[in-house]
C-alpha cells in the first residue's frame, strides 16, 4: 500500500514535468479550416490580408489565439495582427466668392454696405473705420457649403504676377453673421523675384478650424496687387476604422423577447438592429453574456424605429457595446413591441489585417478554429523593417484561395495541452486523495486488530 501511494505522487511530479512537452507548437492539422494563401513571391519578405468574417467566426477564442499562418512545410511562420487605420483624408480645395468692397466708404467708425451674397442681398457690418480704408483694399470672402463638418486648413489666395516685387501685412476676421466679427489670422502674402528664382506665399492658415460663413481680409498696404480668386482648403472628416459586420441567429424566448446569438464570444463594437416592419418605433432593454453559464450584463434600454418617409428608410443609430466580449444579445421588447416578426441583429467587430513573414516556399496556408491553443500570441508591437504611417497599407496584399480542409470540427472542442495537464493532475490527485483515504483506514484497521488481540492475550 505504502509503494503504491507514492508511486501516484511520484506520477503527478512527472506530469509537472511533462507540461512543456505537451505544449508543442501546433501543427496545421490541430487547426479545424483553413485557406490557401496566393499571389506570393520569394522577393518579398512581407504581406497584408484582410481577415475576413468567416475566419473571425471560425476561430475559438476571442482574442483570436487560434489563428496561424503556415508555408509549404507546414512551418509557422511569424504574423501579426493590427487594427486597419483609416488613411488621412486628401487635401480639397473649394472657391469662394470674393466681393472688392470699395475703396471710399463712409466717415462712420462701423462702415455698412449691401453686398449681394449666394444666401442673398445682405447688408454687412465693417469691422474697420475710414482710416483703415486708407490702408490697402478689403475684400469680403463667402465660404461655400461644405458636407459633413469638414476639417478647414487654409485660405489660398490668387493674383496677376506683376513685374514689381511686392510683399503685404493682411488681416483676416471671421463671422456668421455679417455683423459681428472676430479677428482670426495675420500674417503676409509675398511675391518676389530674381532673376530665374521666385519666392511666393499665398496662404494663411486657419489654426483653430475656424468654420465661419464669411471672412473679411483686409490690407495693410495701399499697393498691393488685385485679388483675382480665393479658395478655402479643407480636409474632409477622417473616416473612421472599418467595421466587419457579423451576422447573429435568433431564438425567440417569449412574445416579446428573444436572443440573438454568434457562434463564439468575439469583442463587438456595436450592435445593428433593424425591426421587421416599416414605420414601427419600439422600445426594448438589451443585455449580454459571453457563455452561456454568466449572468447577463445590462446594455441598457434603447429606442428602435424603422421609419419611412419621402421613400427614405431612417434607423435608429448603431448601439454602442464599448467592445464588449460577447457572444449572445437578449432583446426585451417593452409595452406595444414590433409584432410577431424577430428584428434582424448584426454585431459590428473591428476589422482586422493579418501581416505575416513569407518565409520558406509557399504557398502558404491560414489556418483557423483551435481550442488547443494554449495562449495569445505576444509579438513585438513593432514590425521588422517597417515604420512609417501607412506602412502597413503599402505591403503587398496577399489573396485568399481556396478553403482547406484540416483537423475537422473536433479541433474547436479538443482540449489544450494545459487542459489536458490539468485534467491528468486532478484525476491523480483523486486517485492519491482516495488511495490516502484507504491507507488511513488499512492502518485503523491493523490498530484495532492489534488493540484487540492483546487484550485478549492478557485476559488469558
Amino acid at each position: 500500500m505504502k509503494k503504491l501511494f507514492f508511486t501516484a505522487w511520484f506520477m503527478i511530479a512527472g506530469a509537472g514535468g511533462a507540461k512543456a512537452q505537451e505544449s508543442a507548437a501546433l501543427t496545421p492539422l490541430d487547426f479545424a479550416s483553413g485557406f490557401s494563401l496566393e499571389g506570393t513571391s520569394p522577393e518579398q519578405p512581407l504581406y497584408s490580408l484582410d481577415l475576413p468574417a468567416d475566419v473571425l467566426l471560425g476561430t475559438v477564442w476571442p482574442d483570436l489565439r487560434d489563428i496561424g499562418v503556415f508555408n509549404a512545410q507546414s512551418q509557422s511562420v511569424p504574423f501579426w495582427l493590427r487594427q486597419p487605420s483609416a488613411a488621412p483624408p486628401p487635401m480639397q480645395s473649394a472657391a469662394m466668392k470674393m466681393f472688392a468692397l470699395p475703396s471710399q466708404r463712409n466717415q462712420s467708425n462701423q462702415d455698412t454696405i449691401v453686398v449681394s451674397t449666394d444666401r442673398g442681398r445682405v447688408d454687412v457690418s465693417l469691422p474697420f473705420s475710414s482710416s483703415d480704408a486708407a490702408k490697402g483694399a478689403a475684400y469680403l470672402l463667402e465660404v461655400p457649403d461644405l458636407k459633413d463638418y469638414p476639417i478647414l486648413a487654409r485660405v489660398k489666395f490668387d493674383w496677376q504676377r506683376g513685374a514689381e516685387n511686392w510683399r503685404g501685412q493682411v488681416t483676416l476676421s471671421g463671422g456668421d453673421n455679417l455683423t459681428n466679427w472676430y479677428t482670426i489670422a495675420s500674417g503676409a502674402l509675398v511675391d518676389l523675384k530674381a532673376g530665374d528664382d521666385s519666392l511666393r506665399v499665398d496662404e494663411l492658415p486657419l489654426r483653430n478650424n475656424e468654420g465661419f460663413h464669411y471672412y473679411l481680409l483686409q490690407f495693410d498696404t495701399p499697393d498691393a496687387p488685385k485679388l483675382t480668386n480665393a479658395s478655402i482648403m479643407y480636409y474632409e472628416q477622417a473616416a473612421l476604422p472599418e467595421k466587419l459586420m457579423l451576422d447573429m441567429s435568433a431564438k425567440r424566448i417569449s412574445a416579446n423577447e428573444y436572443e440573438f446569438s454568434l457562434p463564439h464570444a468575439l469583442p463587438v463594437s456595436a450592435l445593428r438592429i433593424q425591426l421587421p416592419e416599416n414605420n414601427t418605433i419600439a422600445s426594448a432593454q438589451l443585455s449580454t453574456r459571453a457563455t452561456a453559464d454568466e449572468p447577463w450584463r445590462t446594455l441598457g434600454t434603447s429606442a428602435l424605429y424603422r421609419l419611412q418617409e419621402y421613400g427614405a428608410a431612417q434607423t435608429q443609430p448603431d448601439i454602442d457595446t464599448f467592445d464588449r466580449v460577447l457572444q449572445t444579445v437578449r432583446i426585451v421588447a417593452q409595452g406595444a413591441g414590433w409584432g410577431e416578426q424577430a428584428p434582424t441583429v448584426a454585431a459590428l467587430t473591428t476589422a482586422r489585417v493579418l501581416v505575416f513573414n513569407a518565409r520558406g516556399n509557399g504557398p502558404f496556408l491560414l489556418a483557423f478554429g483551435a481550442r488547443a491553443a494554449n495562449e495569445a500570441l505576444a509579438f513585438p508591437e513593432q514590425i521588422p523593417g517597417l515604420s512609417g504611417e501607412g506602412a502597413i497599407s503599402r505591403l503587398p496584399t496577399a489573396l485568399l484561395g481556396a478553403a482547406v480542409k484540416l483537423g475537422g470540427p473536433e479541433r474547436l472542442s479538443a482540449l489544450s495541452p494545459a487542459e489536458r495537464s490539468a485534467t491528468w493532475k486532478k484525476a491523480l490527485l483523486w486517485l492519491v486523495l482516495l488511495l490516502g483515504a484507504g491507507t488511513l483506514a488499512w492502518f485503523a484497521l491493523r490498530l484495532i486488530r492489534e488493540v484487540r488481540a492483546g487484550e485478549y492475550q492478557a485476559r488469558e
